[in-house]
């Protein structure tokens, strides 16, 4: 494990979030994507305003070591999960389950009951290990190409 804190993200923090998402996506789903479905998926152009834009309505969050970002997570008020990505030198090193159990400590404490996401073929496993159920599969384009996510849920239960 590497020490590390979870802190709310700053919107100047904007483009080496972009950039952590993209490593991690170019980096760490190699064996389940084709590169035509990575760049569709995330683009090298990411920094677009409807992105940046969608932060603003959103709990996000990052993980940082000293100074770097080393992961990110952005939900909804309603709890579907947008986006968990962790840098890919740190992968398997608590921190996207530190930011998901951050992301749960918040969502319990504003009446979320649930969180809801879709999840990649690379992240299903994890999900799975931290008390998220499959409930459904989604098919969906991106750029003219298909992809395939479990949609993903866990209830959260209120301690006390």
């Amino acid at each position: 494990m590497c020490d590390f804190k979870i802190r709310t993200m700053k919107m100047s923090e904007f483009n080496t979030v972009a950039r952590l998402i993209y490593d991690s996506v170019h980096t760490l789903c190699v064996n389940e994507y084709t590169p035509e479905q990575l760049d569709a998926w995330v683009p090298k152009d990411l920094y677009m305003p409807s992105f940046r834009r969608s932060l603003f309505r959103t709990y996000a969050i990052v993980a940082v070591e000293g100074k770097e970002i080393i992961g990110f997570m952005s939900t909804e008020r309603d709890g579907y999960v947008n986006r968990l990505y962790t840098h890919p030198s740190r992968v398997n090193k608590g921190v996207a389950t530190a930011l998901l159990e951050n992301t749960e400590s918040w969502a319990k404490a504003h009446g979320v009951r649930s969180l809801v996401l879709e999840s990649s073929k690379s992240a299903e496993g994890f999900y799975r290990k931290n008390g998220f159920e499959k409930i459904g599969e989604i098919r969906s384009l991106k750029n003219d190409i298909e992809f395939i996510s479990a949609k993903m849920k866990k209830e959260l239960r209120n301690c006390g």
